[in-house]
């Protein structure tokens, strides 16, 4: 667990005069981007079981289950997937995100700002598809 804001771990980071110094005294401040550990740790948190997720996340089963095994590296397209399957509200998706090594959805981007009504409507991923479709967006594949 950090102990630094980010705006203080950016000024510590500005201020060093050696970045190995940097990086040793705050070793304990990097996020670690080990997606399988953050995946599992939600998958209990929201009692849900791999199948339900590949589901509800609508991931061809096998390559559901490579991911939940650590054999693939799903893309952030994939990760916004699985937050629908794991019914993470809108802070849980971001934090899914990041921990995962992904960009948070941002709303200044149009298709993640459709994404980010969605979740905080409490819609499934077909019914966010449906209207990412819609508004002539990229659905989440």
């Amino acid at each position: 667990m950090s102990s630094k804001t980010t705006k203080e771990l950016t000024n510590c980071l500005i201020k060093s005069e050696k970045i190995e110094d940097f990086l040793s005294t705050n070793k304990n401040e990097f996020l670690t981007c080990n997606f399988l550990e953050h995946l599992l740790y939600f998958l209990n948190l929201k009692h849900k079981t791999k199948s339900d997720v590949i589901k509800l996340a609508n991931l061809n089963r096998t390559y559901g289950y490579e991911i939940f095994r650590g054999e693939k590296i799903p893309s952030r397209n994939k990760f916004i997937a699985l937050s629908f399957g794991l019914e993470l509200n809108f802070e849980e998706t971001q934090t899914f995100l990041k921990r995962t090594g992904n960009r948070e959805l941002y709303p200044r981007d149009r298709r993640d700002s459709l994404i980010i009504y969605c979740i905080s409507k409490g819609m499934n991923l077909i019914d966010t598809n449906s209207f990412l479709y819609s508004m002539n967006e990229e659905v989440i594949d």
